[in-house]
């Protein structure tokens, strides 16, 4: 809105306008209007659904990127279980294929030993 109220003449040189010159004049309340747009800028607009500004959304981006570490922490501990879990069951499995084996070799010691 700062721009759009600048006002654009070509400058005139021996009652010719000279078309590469131009004289630019802004508003006499410049100063103000820059003030209230950068603190919009920075805090955002009041009424507005979306807010925006660079506080809020800093605000914004550091909460998304809180909840995105805090699911993968999550996803991480969940895989470390699943791991634990299947560690576990391939033990059990290890163990029993041990005991078989071991029933096994004294059924077939005492079969063969005559």
């Amino acid at each position: 809105s700062l721009l759009r109220s600048l006002n654009y003449e070509v400058e005139k040189k021996d009652n010719n306008y000279d078309k590469d010159k131009y004289k630019i004049t802004g508003p006499t309340d410049w100063i103000s209007t820059l003030a209230s747009l950068e603190g919009y800028a920075v805090n955002g607009f009041d009424n507005a659904s979306l807010s925006g500004g660079l506080g809020p959304m800093h605000t914004l981006v550091q909460t998304d990127q809180h909840d995105y570490l805090t699911q993968s922490q999550t996803q991480q501990l969940n895989l470390q279980n699943q791991m634990t879990n299947i560690q576990q069951e391939w033990t059990l499995v290890s163990t029993s294929m041990q005991v078989l084996n071991g029933i096994l070799s004294h059924l077939a010691a005492e079969i063969y030993s005559n």
